[in-house]
């Protein structure tokens, strides 16, 4: 008996083993860059810089932040060079750093192809065709990002001013360096989000902007719980051991309950300048780039944000999740 429950160890262990070494030696789902040039008219790239400032905060992310003012606003100056990186601090094993993507040649993207830009976008590999990492939410812009947009932000990125800013090279622990090579996946056709109801455009602005990545809470594999969509409750290190959680968002009254538009616009536009905050006292959510938002964004966000389910819950940002 002892021989058998050994050998059914080891056998189990041999096949964990080698089903790991399989999986780290898989390259991620990819295939050639489309070969795409971009035209960097003055209305593609103002319709970029709009985006990529205030719904799909690639410049927040790519950016300088300053921790010292609430929600972390972008320093001037630092614009697409390369974000704060995660980690021990922030509670990440390893290290993780969003890239600059400015036009330099040595430490920005500018010896990328349109076409790459794109591929590494919604498809999520880089030049190299390794895996990104997906705090490049590359698994929402597959579905959310339109051609045209895309298109927009890649004609913004080539229009800042060049940076040379070398990135930290990423540090991911085992086994996530190797499941992320699982998340890229080409994108076949053209992609037009719906945009035939309120509804549905809210819907694709969300997932541009984040929304249901931070409003969503996360199960012990780091898989959203989808039966508390939107409904909050997901912490977020600050450093230091200081943590904000986010809000519930769902028209519960222990979230926004029946907020009306222009309530959802004075609470987006309340940090649009934003104010010296203790450290244990911030947020991750960047007001000043949503305080931006156009106001036909902004209905369209509203009316998404009322149609779902309402979930009870109340959070206390700093406080953790109220009991119920």
């Amino acid at each position: 008996m002892r021989k058998a429950v050994y050998w059914i160890t080891v056998s189990v262990a041999g096949l964990v083993f080698f089903g790991a070494m399989w999986v780290a030696l898989q390259e991620p789902e990819r295939r050639p860059p489309e070969d795409l040039t971009v035209e960097l008219s003055p209305e593609r790239i103002a319709r970029g810089t709009y985006l990529a400032t205030h719904v799909a905060r690639c410049v927040h992310c790519h950016s300088q932040q300053d921790t010292s003012k609430f929600g972390r606003p972008v320093i001037p100056g630092t614009e697409g060079a390369g974000g704060m990186c995660l980690g021990p601090s922030t509670g990440f094993e390893g290290r993780i750093c969003p890239p600059n993507i400015t036009p330099d040649p040595e430490t920005g993207i500018g010896r990328w192809t349109d076409g790459e830009l794109l591929r590494a976008m919604r498809e999520g590999v880089n030049r190299r065709g390794e895996a990104l990492f997906p705090m490049m939410p590359y698994e929402k812009y597959r579905h959310a990002l339109s051609d045209e947009d895309a298109h927009a932000i890649i004609a913004w990125m080539r229009s800042l001013p060049p940076q040379q800013r070398p990135t930290p090279r990423r540090d991911l622990p085992f086994p996530l360096g190797i499941a992320i090579k699982t998340l890229p996946a080409i994108v076949e056709g053209p992609v037009q989000p719906p945009r035939d109801t309120a509804e549905k455009r809210g819907w694709a602005l969300a997932e541009l902007a984040g929304c249901p990545i931070c409003h969503t809470p996360i199960d012990a594999r780091h898989h959203p719980v989808e039966e508390r969509h939107m409904a909050g409750g997901r912490p977020y290190p600050l450093g230091e051991g200081a943590v904000v959680t986010s809000a519930n968002l769902t028209p519960h009254p222990d979230g926004l309950g029946d907020l009306s538009l222009e309530g959802l616009g004075e609470r987006l536009g309340r940090h649009a300048s934003p104010a010296p905050v203790e450290p244990a006292r911030n947020t991750v959510m960047p007001w000043q780039s949503f305080a931006g938002m156009e106001e036909a964004d902004l209905a369209d966000l509203h009316a998404w944000l009322r149609s779902l389910r309402p979930l009870p819950g109340a959070v206390q940002p700093w406080g953790g999740v109220a009991e119920n």
